[in-house]
């Protein structure tokens, strides 16, 4: 069986199920994202708060400084998880699914 999904890591692992082989694409490349903002956050914190050392860019993890930064960062994630989602259905990973009568 050939794989609906043109992506290639669904083209090995499913077979031709418009469903499965759409949904897979979408569900890993959505997933991946909240991960890289749930690490980006405290990284950018923690760095911000020990570096450099001796005169820290913020003097804790609540610092008003950090608001615009982190707020920054959110909307670049928003963006960029459009964008992608965008790319993903030109490419045709992103298998419409009819919808089924009643």
């Amino acid at each position: 069986m050939r794989s609906v999904c043109r992506h290639s890591a669904c083209s090995t692992r499913w077979p031709a199920w418009p469903l499965v082989a759409g949904a897979v694409a979408l569900v890993k490349d959505r997933e991946i994202r909240p991960t890289i903002l749930l690490h980006l956050i405290p990284g950018v914190i923690e760095t911000s708060i020990r570096l450099p050392p001796g005169h820290p860019f913020a003097e804790s993890p609540e610092s008003p400084v950090l608001r615009p930064i982190l707020l920054g960062l959110t909307a670049a994630w928003i963006i960029g998880l459009v964008l992608q989602l965008r790319w993903l259905r030109g490419q045709g990973a992103v298998v419409a699914v009819p919808a089924t009568p009643r």
